[in-house]
Formats: structure tokens, sequence, C-alpha cells
């Protein structure tokens, strides 16, 4: 794989919104900025906040580096403190990048379509 930089990833960028197993999703990316991006998301069901997600993409000597921490209301974090789950890119392309979850099966995969929306597989 050709190395990838945080530039490579500038597509990620914007304000997307969708709809989850009867709820509302969102997620925020601010642009580039020295070596790294940063993004939120939140799913609502109901009128309720039901989780939150604060993530990172950092360059490292491997390549980029997706982590993710999550929440539940009142911001009462899912992982031990100093953990998250970490992804580390595997491919990526002209509006799309897939990372793997290291020890594991888990693949995350962000495409911009053409038609402006932003697709995420999990």
């Amino acid at each position: 794989m050709p190395f990838a930089t945080i530039r490579d990833l500038a597509f990620l960028s914007g304000t997307w919104k969708g709809q989850l197993h009867g709820g509302t999703i969102e997620e925020e990316w601010a642009p580039p900025l020295g070596s790294c991006m940063m993004g939120m998301f939140r799913y609502v069901k109901d009128e309720k906040p039901r989780f939150y997600e604060f993530m990172t993409i950092e360059e490292t000597g491997e390549g980029p580096e997706l982590r993710i921490k999550h929440f539940h209301p009142g911001l009462v974090g899912w992982e031990e403190k100093a953990e998250s789950m970490r992804f580390q890119m595997k491919k990526f392309g002209r509006n799309f990048a897939i990372f793997e979850m290291e020890d594991s099966p888990t693949v995350l995969t962000f495409r911009r379509s053409p038609e402006d929306e932003l697709r995420i597989t999990l």
C-alpha cells in the first residue's frame, strides 16, 4: 500500500447526518490540521441521546491510525480511561479509506459517494 497521510483523508471533513435503527446519527469531522483530524458522533433515538463517540486520526510510522472512544449519556466512558478502539489504515484511494481494528477482524470503511454522502460501514 502506498503511504497515506492525513491530507488523503480530507474527504471526511464535514457534517454528516443519517438514520440508523429508528434513530438519528450525526458525525462531524474537522479538516486536517497538522498531522491529525478529529471527529465526533452521536446517536439519538426517541429524543434521547443513546451514545457518543470521540474520534481522532493521527499519522504514525505505520500510516494514519483511527482511535475511537465511546461514551454513554452523561459522558460516562465505555473503554477504560487510557484505552480506545484502535484501527490502522489498510487501504485508501480517492474518497475512501479502509481501517482494520488491531487484533480483531473488525473493519471500518469510509466512502464519500458521488452524491456527496459519507457512507460508513462497520
